[in-house]
């Protein structure tokens, strides 16, 4: 992900802003503010095995990688 938005001004409403990001369906309905960044590079795999009729195993393995993180100090939008 790459986002050109520009920094708010304070961090709060950049951080809420961000793109983030939601490998699963639960994780789009909360807000965690550890996968929200404005370059971030993220790859997942899943694996599904089953194992008899209607009983599947499923196993799922997710890295985020933010390349560019907010830091927790006043931001001073400039113009």
């Amino acid at each position: 992900m790459y986002s050109t938005k520009s920094i708010f001004n304070n961090y709060t409403e950049t951080i809420l802003m961000a793109p983030s990001f939601n490998p699963t369906p639960h994780s789009q309905t909360l807000f965690i503010e550890n996968y929200r960044a404005d370059i971030f590079g993220a790859a997942g795999i899943k694996m599904i095995y089953s194992i008899i009729n209607n009983f599947d195993l499923r196993l799922e393995q997710y890295y985020f990688n933010p390349i560019n993180e907010f830091l927790k100090i006043i931001i001073k939008k400039h113009f």
